[in-house]
């Protein structure tokens, strides 16, 4: 919820034109959403072949979870520190 409110931030403070920020929401919305939406259409196109790949991601993930939080919240607190050094 903070990150989609950052980037709303950032895109509402962004000296752009009316399709720049269109482009803009839609790119985030694209990425934001493929991460949910992916799989549903891979699964109805593919079939019972994805689930061993996302069987193997999915336990992948549960057996790296702290280091693939830390690295994904190192990512996060860089990027709004730039984003907030590059504001002063």
């Amino acid at each position: 919820m903070l990150l989609a409110a950052a980037s709303g931030l950032a895109i509402g403070s962004a000296d752009l034109t009316t399709a720049g920020v269109v482009g803009a929401v839609a790119v985030f919305t694209a990425v934001a959403a493929s991460t949910v939406a992916l799989p549903l259409p891979l699964h109805a196109f593919v079939g019972n072949r994805m689930l061993g790949p996302l069987g193997r991601a999915k336990d992948w993930l549960k057996a790296n979870n702290a280091v693939v939080m830390a690295w994904v919240l190192m990512v996060i607190g860089v990027a709004l520190s730039a984003n907030g050094v590059g504001g002063l």
